[in-house]
C-alpha cells in the first residue's frame, strides 16, 4: 500500500511532510497521524540533541559506553536468534505464528519498565527526594505492553504449554533485569533499546505481511475493543481495523 498525502488532511509543511510516511486511512485518523509528526518535528528542531565532541577527556566514557552498546546488543542478538527458532519465525508466517510471537514477546517487553520504575520507586524513597518524572515515565511502558498484551489474547487464548513457557520466562528475566538494573542502569537501558529496535523490525515484518495480502483473515479484522478505547478513544472516531492498529503498536514498542 503506498503512502497517501493530503495537504489539506495532514496540514504539515513539505519539510514536515519528507519526514513522516502516513499510510492510507481515513482523513481523521490521517489527522491523528500528523498530530504525531508535528509534534515529533517540532520537539526535534525546538530541542535538538547535544552534540558531544569527543575530545581526549571523553575517551574513557566513550570507550565505556560502547562497551555497554556492544555487550546490550550481543545479548539481544543471542535473544533474537533462539527466540526467532522458538517462535518459527521466517518468510512465511501465518497469523498463528505471528500471535504465538506477538503474545510471549509483550509478556517479555512489559518487564524492564516495572523493573526500572519499582527500582527507581525504592532508590528515590532511600534518598528521599524526587525522581524527576523517571519513575513515572518507566511505569507507564510497562503499562503500554502490557496493553499490547491485552490486545493480541483477545486473538488468541494461549494453552497451558505457552503459559507454562511464560511463567518460567518471567521468573527468569525479571531476576536478571532486577540484578543487571542494580549492578548497570545504563546497560539495562541499551538493551531495552535494542529490544524495542527488534520489535520494531517484527511488526514492521507483519505489516508488511498485511499488505502484500499474506494475512487474509487481518486484511479487514475489526480491531479488538479494548485497542480502540485505549489508542483512540480521544483520538478520531473511525471503524479502526487490525492494519491500521498495527502501526501504533509497532510505535509503542
Amino acid at each position: 500500500m503506498q503512502p497517501i498525502y493530503r495537504d489539506e488532511d495532514l496540514d504539515i509543511t513539505p519539510t514536515e511532510r519528507e519526514t513522516v510516511t502516513v499510510r492510507a486511512s481515513p482523513p481523521r485518523l490521517r489527522r491523528a497521524y500528523a498530530r504525531v509528526a508535528r509534534v515529533a518535528v517540532t520537539l526535534s528542531t525546538t530541542h535538538p540533541l547535544p552534540v558531544t565532541h569527543n575530545h581526549n577527556n571523553d575517551a574513557p566514557r566513550a570507550r565505556r559506553s560502547q562497551i555497554r552498546d556492544k555487550i546490550a546488543y550481543g545479548l539481544v542478538s543471542a535473544a533474537r536468534y533462539f527466540f526467532d527458532i522458538g517462535t518459527g519465525y521466517g518468510p512465511n508466517m501465518t497469523e498463528a505464528k505471528w500471535l504465538n510471537r506477538f503474545v510471549f514477546l509483550e509478556t517479555v517487553a512489559a518487564i524492564p519498565g516495572m523493573v526500572g520504575g519499582a527500582i527507581r520507586h525504592l532508590h528515590s524513597l532511600r534518598l528521599m527526594k524526587r525522581d524527576n518524572g523517571w519513575i513515572h515515565t518507566l511505569l507507564e511502558e510497562a503499562e503500554n505492553e502490557r496493553m499490547h498484551l491485552l490486545t493480541f489474547i483477545q486473538l488468541k487464548q494461549p494453552g497451558i504449554v505457552f503459559r507454562g513457557a511464560v511463567l518460567v520466562a518471567q521468573g527468569v528475566l525479571y531476576n536478571l533485569f532486577f540484578a543487571s538494573y542494580l549492578l548497570s542502569p545504563k546497560t539495562v537501558h541499551r538493551f531495552v533499546g535494542h529490544l524495542e529496535e527488534q520489535a520494531v523490525k517484527t511488526y514492521t515484518h507483519a505489516i508488511e505481511d498485511i499488505d502484500a495480502g499474506k494475512l487474509p483473515q487481518w486484511t479487514n479484522m475489526p480491531a479488538p475493543e479494548i485497542a480502540m478505547n485505549y489508542w483512540y478513544a480521544c483520538a478520531c472516531d473511525v471503524d479502526v481495523t487490525l492494519p491500521v492498529l498495527t502501526p501504533l503498536l509497532s510505535a509503542g514498542s
